[in-house]
């Protein structure tokens, strides 16, 4: 559990200065600050989504070095980002990389018959990759405001390791390459088989973009964004509608998110094209449609479309998997323009979640972990809750919902939020990994979950749309 720690304390840093990086308020402007040598020369284009504040590339933002801000981006410099390499060192990451590509180097050779080459035997999860990804992806924002040389070469470095591992058709999956005859249990017999179930691999992809993105926007290298896009390109060829293709969609919207900022960032509308054909996918076809039009919210997977129910008949809603569609519809609309197509399309989805989440908000402010089934783990539940805010202030902001109507959530909803922070900086009410509100039961005040920084991440978007809600004028 430390090391998750470890590895989610270095997205802290990021998850405070991404929403600048995303896009800017002009219609087109450098992928870098005018004073970066090393991508002066590269031009990106970027939408303009009509953001109430001013945003730039994250790369023009510098904070100073005696701020509260500045202080604690100091230590993620100096301190967590070093530890965070260094547990990618030692608990096998890297290693990860380099036996799948001596794989590639040496095909079918004798290790992959012997324990030592069975993957579940040291892989703890399917997703192990995203480790490296999210740590180049925080220390690249970190580049931003410490140019550092050496870390900037120890990242090239990496991506030597992590592009060495690449299949030749751009597929990027150490659970699999590593051994195809015994890949992690979690993985399948074949590519994108359990990408439903466990398999993670559209989930890597996703963390993998995001971290491109961040790299290429701090250090103006393609390095890693040329690998990160051949396996996207990859994705794109194998996974989908046509004859021949898999037609699957991940549990996690990370995926969507990462290709329309890599549109925003190149340029390609392929890539859009793909998240938005993925998302009406699971929202119209799959199981039926995963998106329940009538009342607003969306199942879990089609694992939990009726006829499954809650004891009381109602339909399965878990607060934190809406929450998670309703972040992820505020991530893409914010790299588009307001006139784009698919921001319209979006937008109808929001403005619908958002009239069926109001009508779920607890009198104390918090959402319920089953969201129309209070009977059944009826008690409150922070990361719901912080997503909910998050995604109820930026609407307001936009002018998508109106203040009148929901300021009044808002405001219950962050003093709820403020009174699951303990003395120490402990998160109660907070739910752990799992998939249904069953999961992590029972969710109290002092409860621990099995990831005890779950929350984190949705308590500072929250509180920091939130703040910015209270800077605009009525």
């Amino acid at each position: 559990m430390m090391k998750k720690r470890i590895f989610s304390a270095v997205l802290l840093s990021a998850a405070m200065l991404a929403p600048a990086a995303l896009q800017a308020s002009a219609k087109s402007v450098t992928a870098s600050s005018a004073k970066s040598k090393a991508s002066a020369s590269q031009k990106t284009k970027v939408l303009d989504n009509g953001y109430p504040f001013a945003q730039v590339p994250f790369t023009s933002v510098k904070i100073a070095q005696n701020t509260f801000w500045g202080a604690r981006l100091k230590a993620a410099r100096e301190v967590t980002v070093p530890l965070a390499f260094s547990k990618c060192e030692s608990e096998h990451r890297y290693k990860n990389f380099e036996m799948a590509a001596y794989t590639l180097q040496h095909p079918g050779h004798a290790g992959l018959d012997t324990k030592e080459w069975d993957v579940s035997k040291f892989m703890g999860f399917s997703f192990d990759d995203t480790d490296v990804y999210k740590t180049i992806e925080g220390a690249s924002y970190i580049l931003q405001t410490y140019p550092d040389k050496k870390m900037k070469a120890y990242i090239d470095s990496v991506l030597n390791v992590v592009g060495a591992a690449q299949e030749p058709d751009g597929y990027l999956y150490t659970a699999r390459t590593i051994n195809p005859k015994h890949p992690h249990g979690w993985s399948g017999a074949t590519r994108w088989s359990k990408v439903e179930v466990l398999s993670h691999e559209l989930y890597n992809l996703g963390h993998m973009v995001d971290a491109a993105c961040a790299h290429y926007q701090a250090t103006g290298s393609r390095k890693f964004l040329d690998i990160a896009k051949r396996y996207a390109d990859c994705v794109i060829r194998e996974v989908g509608p046509q004859a021949g293709q898999h037609r699957v969609v991940p549990g996690h919207q990370i995926a969507e998110m990462a290709l329309a900022r890599l549109y925003t960032l190149t340029g390609e509308k392929k890539y859009l094209d793909y998240a938005m054909n993925s998302y009406k996918w699971s929202r119209d076809t799959l199981a039926g449609g995963l998106f329940n039009k009538k009342e607003g919210l969306w199942w879990r997977d089609k694992d939990y479309v009726p006829p499954y129910k809650e004891k009381d008949g109602s339909n399965c809603y878990w607060s934190r998997g809406n929450g998670w569609v309703y972040a992820a519809l505020v991530r893409v609309m914010q790299t588009l323009p307001k006139t784009d197509k698919n921001y319209q399309y979006l937008k109808k989805d929001f403005i619908s979640m958002s009239k069926a989440i109001l009508k779920c908000q607890r009198e104390d402010g918090y959402w319920n972990v089953s969201l129309v089934c209070p009977a059944n783990y009826g008690g409150p539940e922070m990361t719901g809750t912080g997503l909910f805010l998050y995604g109820m202030a930026w609407g307001v902001q936009q002018g998508i919902l109106p203040r009148a109507t929901y300021q009044k959530a808002m405001d219950k909803a962050w003093k709820a939020l403020a009174a699951s922070v303990h003395e120490d900086g402990f998160i109660g009410y907070n739910q752990g990994t799992g998939k249904d509100p069953a999961a992590g039961q029972p969710v109290t005040f002092t409860s621990v979950p099995d990831f005890e920084d779950y929350g984190t991440g949705c308590l500072l978007l929250g509180a920091a749309e939130y703040y910015k809600l209270l800077k605009v004028k009525r």
